[in-house]
C-alpha cells in the first residue's frame, strides 16, 4: 500500500475524526485512559496499557502502518505521539 505523505497536524485530525466516528463508541468506560495507537491510513487500532505495547501490535500486522498513540477519552493529552511507518525516522511529538 503507499504511504499518504501527510503533516502532523493533517495526521493528528484524521486520527481525531477516526477515533471520534468510528472508535470511540465501540470503547467502554472500563478502557479510559488507556493508550490507544491508530494506523491513520487503515483506521485499524489496538488498545493497551502501553504507548510500547499497542504500537507494536500494530506494526506486527502492518509493518508498514501510520501509527498515532493518544488515551483513549483525552485526546488532548501529552502522549499523544505520531510513529512514521519509515524505519529510520524518528517519532513526532504533536504536544
Amino acid at each position: 500500500m503507499a504511504q499518504v505523505r501527510r503533516s502532523k497536524e493533517e495526521i493528528s485530525q484524521h486520527a481525531k475524526h477516526l477515533y471520534e466516528t468510528r472508535i470511540r463508541y465501540k470503547l467502554t468506560d472500563a478502557q479510559l485512559g488507556h493508550f490507544l495507537s491508530i494506523d491513520v491510513e487503515t483506521g485499524d487500532y489496538e488498545l493497551g496499557t502501553s504507548t510500547l505495547e499497542t504500537a507494536l501490535k500494530l506494526r506486527k500486522r502492518n509493518p508498514n502502518a501510520n501509527v498515532f498513540t493518544m488515551k483513549h477519552g483525552s485526546f488532548t493529552t501529552s502522549s499523544i505521539r505520531y510513529a512514521s511507518p519509515s524505519p529510520e525516522s524518528r517519532s513526532l511529538f504533536l504536544s
